[in-house]
Protein backbone atom coordinates (compact mmCIF):
# COMPACT_ATOMS: atom_id res chain seq x y z
CA UNK A 1 0.00 0.00 0.00
CA UNK A 2 1.56 3.02 -0.87
CA UNK A 3 1.43 4.82 2.34
CA UNK A 4 5.00 7.13 1.79
CA UNK A 5 3.26 10.74 1.38
CA UNK A 6 2.03 10.55 4.57
CA UNK A 7 5.48 10.17 6.01
CA UNK A 8 6.56 13.14 3.65
CA UNK A 9 3.98 15.46 5.23
CA UNK A 10 5.24 15.46 8.74
CA UNK A 11 3.56 18.32 10.77
CA UNK A 12 1.08 18.95 7.72
CA UNK A 13 -2.77 20.17 8.69
CA UNK A 14 -5.91 18.96 6.56
CA UNK A 15 -7.26 21.75 5.66
CA UNK A 16 -9.62 20.09 3.14
CA UNK A 17 -11.27 17.10 1.80
CA UNK A 18 -13.04 16.89 -1.67
CA UNK A 19 -14.41 14.01 -3.61
CA UNK A 20 -16.20 11.11 -2.27
CA UNK A 21 -15.73 7.64 -1.12
CA UNK A 22 -16.01 4.71 -2.95
CA UNK A 23 -14.38 6.98 -5.38
CA UNK A 24 -11.46 9.60 -5.62
CA UNK A 25 -10.95 11.99 -3.29
CA UNK A 26 -8.43 15.09 -2.97
CA UNK A 27 -6.77 15.96 0.32
CA UNK A 28 -5.35 19.73 0.80
CA UNK A 29 -2.70 19.54 3.09
CA UNK A 30 -1.17 22.79 4.28
CA UNK A 31 2.97 22.64 4.87
CA UNK A 32 4.54 26.18 4.40
CA UNK A 33 7.56 24.75 5.42
CA UNK A 34 7.95 22.01 2.73
CA UNK A 35 6.16 24.38 0.35
CA UNK A 36 8.47 26.92 0.20
CA UNK A 37 11.08 23.95 -0.83
CA UNK A 38 8.85 23.15 -4.07
CA UNK A 39 8.00 25.23 -7.13
CA UNK A 40 4.54 27.09 -6.08
CA UNK A 41 3.76 29.97 -4.21
CA UNK A 42 0.39 28.53 -2.26
CA UNK A 43 1.48 26.76 1.60
CA UNK A 44 -0.56 23.23 0.37
CA UNK A 45 -0.24 20.33 -1.54
CA UNK A 46 -2.95 18.52 -2.77
CA UNK A 47 -3.46 14.61 -2.31
CA UNK A 48 -5.28 12.80 -4.74
CA UNK A 49 -6.45 9.18 -3.31
CA UNK A 50 -7.49 7.19 -6.34
CA UNK A 51 -10.25 4.41 -5.64
CA UNK A 52 -10.57 5.21 -2.30
CA UNK A 53 -12.95 2.80 -0.38
CA UNK A 54 -12.24 4.01 3.06
CA UNK A 55 -11.61 7.53 4.57
CA UNK A 56 -12.27 7.48 8.04
CA UNK A 57 -11.14 9.30 11.33
CA UNK A 58 -10.76 8.03 14.32
CA UNK A 59 -10.01 11.07 17.27
CA UNK A 60 -8.67 9.66 20.22
CA UNK A 61 -11.64 10.78 22.23
CA UNK A 62 -15.21 10.19 20.31
CA UNK A 63 -16.62 8.53 17.76
CA UNK A 64 -15.47 7.62 14.42
CA UNK A 65 -15.96 9.93 11.26
CA UNK A 66 -16.52 9.43 7.88
CA UNK A 67 -18.08 12.59 6.99
CA UNK A 68 -15.28 14.26 4.66
CA UNK A 69 -16.45 17.80 5.69
CA UNK A 70 -16.28 16.81 9.24
CA UNK A 71 -13.03 15.84 9.13
CA UNK A 72 -11.55 18.34 7.07
CA UNK A 73 -12.56 20.81 9.62
CA UNK A 74 -11.71 18.62 12.56
CA UNK A 75 -8.06 20.23 12.40
CA UNK A 76 -6.04 17.02 11.64
CA UNK A 77 -2.63 17.16 11.77
CA UNK A 78 -0.62 14.61 10.08
CA UNK A 79 2.17 13.09 11.97
CA UNK A 80 3.28 9.18 10.59
CA UNK A 81 1.93 6.74 8.38
CA UNK A 82 1.92 2.87 7.99
CA UNK A 83 0.47 0.16 6.39
CA UNK A 84 -1.24 -1.88 8.73
CA UNK A 85 -2.98 -5.16 7.28
CA UNK A 86 -3.95 -3.74 3.63
CA UNK A 87 -5.40 -0.04 5.77
CA UNK A 88 -3.18 2.73 5.51
CA UNK A 89 -3.03 3.92 9.25
CA UNK A 90 -2.43 7.60 9.68
CA UNK A 91 -0.74 8.63 13.05
CA UNK A 92 -2.41 12.48 13.29
CA UNK A 93 -1.69 14.51 16.24
CA UNK A 94 -4.97 13.90 18.09
CA UNK A 95 -6.40 10.61 16.71
CA UNK A 96 -5.19 8.66 13.49
CA UNK A 97 -6.93 7.92 9.72
CA UNK A 98 -7.77 4.61 8.40
CA UNK A 99 -7.97 4.84 4.50
CA UNK A 100 -8.06 2.11 1.92
CA UNK A 101 -7.58 3.58 -2.08
CA UNK A 102 -5.56 2.34 -4.82
CA UNK A 103 -2.93 5.28 -4.95
CA UNK A 104 -1.62 8.71 -4.88
CA UNK A 105 -0.95 11.15 -6.68
CA UNK A 106 0.14 14.91 -5.55
CA UNK A 107 -0.03 18.01 -7.23
CA UNK A 108 0.64 21.62 -6.19
CA UNK A 109 -1.90 23.91 -5.46
CA UNK A 110 -1.64 25.46 -8.84
CA UNK A 111 -2.30 21.73 -10.33
CA UNK A 112 1.22 20.72 -11.73
CA UNK A 113 1.68 17.32 -10.41
CA UNK A 114 4.94 16.50 -8.71
CA UNK A 115 6.14 13.18 -7.47
CA UNK A 116 6.66 11.67 -4.41
CA UNK A 117 10.43 11.66 -5.36
CA UNK A 118 10.19 15.39 -5.99
CA UNK A 119 8.09 15.81 -2.51
CA UNK A 120 10.69 13.48 -0.70
CA UNK A 121 13.86 15.74 -1.86
CA UNK A 122 11.87 18.97 -0.94
CA UNK A 123 11.49 17.92 2.80
CA UNK A 124 15.71 16.86 2.26
CA UNK A 125 16.74 19.64 1.18
CA UNK A 126 14.40 21.23 4.10
CA UNK A 127 15.66 18.77 6.99
CA UNK A 128 19.18 18.94 5.90
CA UNK A 129 18.89 23.22 6.32
CA UNK A 130 16.95 23.00 9.13
CA UNK A 131 19.87 20.52 11.27
CA UNK A 132 22.47 23.11 9.69
CA UNK A 133 20.91 26.21 11.49
CA UNK A 134 20.46 24.21 14.34
CA UNK A 135 23.91 23.33 14.48
CA UNK A 136 25.25 26.61 14.16
CA UNK A 137 22.89 28.31 16.68
CA UNK A 138 24.65 25.99 19.05
CA UNK A 139 27.65 26.88 18.06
Amino acid sequence: MDYAVWNTLHDGSIEAIDGSVPGDVHVRVAIEYLCEKLPTAASHVVVHLRGCRRFEYRPFEGDAVSDLSAIASADVQVLSAKDADGIVSVVCANGFLELVYDRTDISLAEGRAISQAELEAAAKRYWTEWEENARRARE
